[in-house]
């Protein structure tokens, strides 16, 4: 099994967080993002897993859909 779904689950996270002005949470989630690939043996740039730039705010998931992932 590969360590690529955590990069995944960062990346939610952080929507998340830009998503609903978490901007501590969001720069750390950025920064874990970057561990993660670096660990996981992933290239490091700066695009995130969803073809944003780290940083970058993105549109929030609707509520139903956001309780249908967990």
């Amino acid at each position: 099994m590969t360590h690529a779904w955590i990069l995944d689950v960062l990346a939610d996270l952080g929507a998340y967080a830009h998503a609903h002005d978490l901007r501590k949470l969001a720069d750390q989630l950025d920064d874990m993002q970057r561990v993660a690939a670096a660990e996981c043996g992933a290239a490091v740039s700066a695009v995130g897993p969803v073809g944003r730039e780290i940083g970058e705010p993105t549109p929030a998931r609707n509520a139903g859909e956001a309780r249908s992932a967990m």
